[in-house]
């Protein structure tokens, strides 16, 4: 048996301030080129960063990053909103990347319960690619049911 010396990885939940140098470290340094290959567009990270700034600013996003050794190794982006429909609030998982998130999901649903959210809205994109069956597993044996379909055409 080998023991480790390695201590766990630290999960935080960011501030604004920390999103644009903590997303464009783990999408350059964790996120493989195999993932990336299946996205339709290529992901423009210092947009994405700094929309994601704004709406942390504005109280209706968060961010959690799993660190190793003080280097990110995993980000969860995740809104929390009123449901249009019922007034009651959701958590929307709007963006995972790189290692050990299964922790930061759970984190994430953690910030949902402390917002009274009734709902945690989880999505599977094609830009999954061939992980998209393992993700769906995951998804269902940690309590998710698949509920709407979407749709996409460019223009």
């Amino acid at each position: 048996m080998t023991v480790s010396n390695e201590k766990p990885a630290v999960i935080l939940r960011l501030r604004p301030e920390e999103i644009c140098h903590v997303l464009t470290y783990v999408w350059e340094n964790y996120e493989g080129k195999q993932g990336k290959s299946y996205l339709p567009e290529p992901l423009n990270v210092s947009f994405l960063a700094s929309s994601w700034k704004q709406l942390m600013e504005s109280g209706s996003a968060v961010a959690f990053a799993n660190f190793f050794q003080a280097r990110p190794t995993g980000l969860l982006l995740g809104l929390v909103s009123p449901d249009l429909h019922t007034g009651k609030m959701q958590g929307i998982e709007y963006f995972w990347a790189g290692r050990s998130c299964l922790l930061l999901l759970d984190a994430f649903a953690e910030e949902c319960r402390a917002r009274n959210c009734h709902r945690i809205i989880v999505g599977l994109s094609k830009a999954i690619g061939p992980r998209a069956p393992a993700l769906r597993r995951l998804y269902k044996m940690r309590g998710f049911v698949p509920e709407t379909e979407s749709f996409s055409k460019l223009i």
